[in-house]
């Protein structure tokens, strides 16, 4: 904005011109004592007394300028600089609507007048007139693009019109023309946490603070902005840096009181929250009479008043019956719209429903001797979690009425009752994150047997007729009862009902003080009513379903459906938890009919042989993606191995949800592990930005959701981010082949994982892998530099260029630390005559057991197990034995090649049957941990057998789940030769279980 326009500005007196110069210079105060010389020889002079007072303008002193302005427009009444600078000044001075009346004229006289048009914009926005305010600021910015300020207001405007990402563009404008607004900074990040992304919030109002530390106002957004993440002890930080910056703000001060109610610190929180009364706080204090201090009010009267919305007072009612035990009597102040049902509900107490800025009615009521605000009782009265009574209800509707509105409801036919409201009345900027939309209810309106009645306070039909269209549902609404006024009768409707489904609204209050039944839809992060706790104190009846992500409504929609079709079967799913590695708890619904359930006891993990593998790359803060999650049998035990990282669990259906999240809750991994449910049309550059994820480095995709299509939905998440993927098949080697043909065209190689060395090598060609493989892996060249540089990747793979001789013990050494060859070696070292062909089995052996060995080149281990398992499978074409063919069976299982060892293993039995010699006269290669671990204590027939049998029984299916009662017999003989225990006893009790078997 300029105050001066020097081509505009003649004037010959050299004093006047002397002053103009000053001023020019930007040497204001010198001009303005040079102005008010000039003045003295020409009092009249209209260019003096308007310069005068622009100079007055910009040195704060408003009251003198305007005197000098008004002057000059008595004389020059359409001079449009004039008009401009007294709608400044009158802006200044809070007369906002002669400001703008100032402004508008300028613009009649000058419409190209490009200052005018900025400043007309910017006072309509200040006067919260948005729609009014931006055709100026659009037309001042058509005169002139490169005004910051312009940009800065136009971004407040349609910030106020929730235009989120016009209103970023424009502030991001006005920054890049002038990077030192800070306060531009602070608007910006509040748009962006409106807009649901926080960390660009965060990110704006860190910037904002490197430009004006100082600022209170950047510190209190800043602690919000992480209170809503979650991160509490940052938030209370910047709290405190707030209060002590600016003491006379109380509101940094006073959000710490939700931040402490939020995690259950009732004392201190409470404390803050009186900060809402007196001077400067939210609530006003209306009456005269000391506050109550929490001591006795035996035979004392005191007042109740009235304070915030009405949600709030239905809320705070529920402490009342206690303040009325404890008072001799009690006086309560409500909205006119509770009186008559807060007077049947506590029928000893004066209730007055008033207008709070009426207060006459007080000279009507008995002598009241203290007073208390409505939010201020429950630092008395609920000093802990324990002083909440049990009793679901406090508020009691007219029974006639009730019954009257059960009739009503029979009409609609058998089937159960619920009310439902999905949003506030009011709806404005950021209070829309707080709230779903009636077309989102999909899963909750397709379930039979449910009635629904609009419990909707405000003008509605076109959200209703456009979820009944969309879903074909019908939901009742009965338009003779106004729910916005009739409270009285709108809660003996509500208590008619089966069921209400809210958002946090008066209704959601109203239900549950009424004691029905009660489902509320939360925004992301802890509710403050909460305590802490996850459910409602306040509420014994209602149940919290809150995003489990920022901006995320279908997952907690769908908690809610499952909830509701419980009810309506009227079983609940049982819950029960089984403890994988790590120390995690994951939590299966109990039926062995299900997969999870029955996969997780069996095998206290997963059945992916990457399972073990994808635990061990994950490192701490690091990012995962887990898509189809299921019950989290990879998300909850990733969530304890990445420290302070992210998981991401997106999963299927509310039901899976629901067990995440009650796994989440066991194992205490609330900041580690987001939840989403990600049915049909799953976009992953959508949840990703939704989640702001944007240095992902781990992305698992079960097989039951893993196609090209997906991957194409995620172009610019592969594009920025290099993670490694797991890419679940479900169809083999066509699923491997279609999407490593779209990621190859991208820069990702293909690997797979070598099972028994837990490291991945490179896909040469799709069809060398194994029938049984259900997954492969991805990655970019940097990603494979970096887990090759950790040992577990191979880059390219090497023929071995030197064979170990059997002067080497290598394999004496390996087999000597494990428990069923210690006793043994010996005898196979000394034993004579050794069968033919003992020189290359060795050297095999010592292949083997090299590498096993961490310490040396991973090509250099891969080759090594390679070229021992080639060595065996030539040499068992001419001089097989047992131990020889086992050992081979071990490197085909340890290569990934589980097809041709399940195919031994059948031929061994084979040759069992027909009478083939058992005895182990030569060292061989346990086949599982399990029996590497059982001495045979004499008895190395039967050992190996039974490790044949299980193994087999293990290799040929993934778990006993598929087999079922064929793999009972099979496990019983292994048992009585005696080497079950451990996972073989486990699939044996599951089988029973299963099916009935005693």
């Amino acid at each position: 904005m300029s105050y001066v326009d020097k081509n505009k500005v003649a004037k010959a007196d050299a004093l006047f011109h002397k002053a103009f110069i000053a001023h020019n210079a930007g040497k204001v105060k010198e001009a303005e004592e040079l102005y008010r010389k000039a003045l003295r020889e020409t009092p009249n002079d209209m260019e003096t007394l308007y310069l005068l007072g622009t100079a007055c303008a910009q040195l704060g002193k408003i009251d003198e300028a305007a005197k000098f302005l008004e002057r000059a427009l008595k004389i020059a009444p359409d001079h449009v600089q004039a008009l401009n600078s007294m709608g400044l000044v009158l802006k200044a001075q809070r007369k906002l609507a002669e400001s703008t009346k100032c402004f508008r004229r300028a613009v009649e006289l000058e419409p190209n007048y490009v200052d005018a048009l900025s400043n007309l914009g910017s006072v309509l926005e200040f006067d919260g007139k948005p729609d009014e305010a931006e055709a100026p600021l659009r037309r001042a910015l058509a005169l002139n693009p490169d005004m910051a300020n312009v940009h800065y207001n136009l971004g407040l405007v349609l910030y106020a019109k929730d235009k989120f990402e016009e209103a970023a563009r424009h502030i991001t404008r006005g920054l890049e023309l002038r990077p030192d607004l800070a306060e531009a900074y602070s608007d910006l990040g509040s748009i962006y946490k409106r807009w649901g992304r926080t960390e660009q919030a965060l990110a704006c109002f860190e910037r904002g603070l490197k430009i004006a530390p100082q600022s209170h106002y950047l510190h209190t957004n800043r602690g919000t902005t992480l209170e809503e993440l979650g991160r509490f002890d940052e938030a209370l930080a910047e709290y405190e840096i707030a209060t002590r910056l600016c003491p006379e703000d109380t509101t940094a001060a006073w959000n710490t009181s939700y931040l402490y109610l939020r995690q259950g610190v009732l004392d201190r929180g409470w404390e803050a929250h009186e900060l809402r009364l007196g001077p400067g706080g939210q609530v006003s204090e209306r009456f005269p009479f000391p506050r109550w201090d929490g001591s006795s009010l035996e035979g004392k009267t005191i007042l109740v008043y009235a304070e915030q919305g009405l949600g709030d007072e239905i809320w705070f009612a529920s402490c009342i019956p206690d303040l009325i035990a404890r008072a001799g009597h009690v006086v309560i102040e409500c909205t006119p719209r509770l009186a008559s049902l807060f007077s049947r509900s506590f029928p000893t107490a004066t209730v007055v429903g008033g207008d709070r800025l009426q207060i006459g009615w007080i000279v009507n009521v008995p002598k009241i001797d203290v007073q208390v605000a409505m939010g201020s009782m429950p630092r008395f009265l609920r000093p802990t979690l324990e002083s909440f009574p049990d009793t679901p209800q406090y508020l009691y509707a007219d029974t006639q009425r009730i019954e009257y509105w059960r009739s009503r409801l029979a009409l609609l036919g058998p089937g159960v009752k619920v009310g439902i409201c999905w949003r506030s009345g009011l709806v404005v900027g950021e209070r829309h994150k707080n709230y779903s939309e009636l077309t989102q209810w999909g899963q909750i309106f397709k379930l039979p047997g449910v009635h629904f009645v609009n419990l909707q306070y405000d003008e509605c039909s076109d959200e209703l007729r456009a979820a009944e269209e969309k879903f074909g549902v019908t939901i009742t609404s009965f338009r003779e009862l106004d729910m916005k006024n009739e409270l009285d009768e709108t809660t003996a409707l509500i208590c008619s009902l089966d069921l209400v489904i809210s958002a946090g609204t008066a209704v959601s209050e109203m239900a549950g003080a009424a004691g029905v039944e009660t489902y509320r839809l939360d925004p992301f992060g802890k509710p403050m009513d909460a305590l802490g706790t996850g459910r409602s104190p306040w509420h014994p009846k209602m149940r919290l379903f809150g995003q489990l992500t920022l901006g995320d409504w279908d997952t907690p929609l769908a908690l809610v459906a499952e909830a509701l079709s419980e009810k309506v079967r009227g079983t609940a799913t049982q819950v029960e938890y089984v403890r994988l590695p790590h120390e995690v708890d994951v939590a299966v619904n109990g039926s062995l009919d299900d997969l999870p359930t029955y996969v997780l006891k069996e095998q206290g993990g997963w059945f992916d042989a990457e399972y073990a593998f994808v635990l061990g790359v994950a490192t701490s803060g690091m990012q995962v993606v887990d898509v189809g999650a299921g019950v989290g049998a990879y998300a909850i035990p990733l969530a304890r191995r990445i420290g302070n990282g992210q998981v991401l669990a997106l999963t299927h259906g509310a039901e899976n949800a629901n067990l995440l999240m009650k796994s989440r809750t066991r194992n205490a991994l609330e900041k580690s592990i987001n939840i989403a449910i990600a049915d049909q049309g799953l976009s992953l550059d959508a949840e990703m930005d939704k989640h702001g994820l944007d240095n992902i480095g781990f992305m698992r995709i079960a097989a039951d959701i893993c196609s090209v299509d997906l991957l194409a939905s995620g172009s610019q998440l592969f594009s920025i981010n290099s993670p490694l993927l797991m890419l679940g098949l479900k169809s083999g080697r066509d699923s491997a082949r279609a999407l490593g043909g779209w990621l190859n065209a991208r820069g990702y190689g293909l690997y797979r994982l070598v099972p028994g060395l837990g490291m991945l090598v490179p896909i040469a060609a799709f069809e060398e892998l194994d029938v049984y493989a259900l997954n492969i892996f991805a990655c970019k060249h940097d990603r494979a530099a970096l887990l090759a540089q950790q040992g577990i990747l191979v880059g390219q793979v090497q023929a071995l260029n030197d064979f170990p001789g059997i002067e080497l013990t290598y394999w004496q050494e390996y087999l000597g630390s494990l428990p069923y060859a210690a006793p043994m070696l010996d005898g196979w070292l000394s034993s004579q005559p050794k069968a033919p062909g003992w020189e290359v089995y060795w050297m095999a052996l010592n292949l083997f057991a090299r590498a096993r060995m961490e310490a040396r080149p991973a090509a250099e281990r891969y080759a090594s197990l390679q070229a021992s398992c080639s060595i065996l499978t030539t040499l068992i074409q001419e001089h097989a034995n047992m131990p020889r063919l086992l050992s081979l069976v071990r490197t085909l299982t340890d290569l990934g090649r589980r097809e041709a060892a399940v195919s031994l293993l059948n031929q061994i039995c084979s040759l069992l049957n027909s009478g083939m010699v058992r005895s182990l006269d030569e060292p061989c290669l346990a086949l599982s941990a399990h029996f590497a671990s059982a001495s045979p204590a004499g008895r190395e027939s039967d050992w190996s057998v039974a490790m044949i049998l299980a193994q087999r029984e293990n290799l040929r299916a993934l778990s006993s789940f598929f087999t079922g009662e064929e793999a009972l017999p099979v496990l019983k003989e292994v048992q009585a030769l005696g080497f079950g225990g451990g996972e073989i006893d486990r699939r044996m009790e599951l089988i029973k279980r299963r099916f009935g078997i005693a």
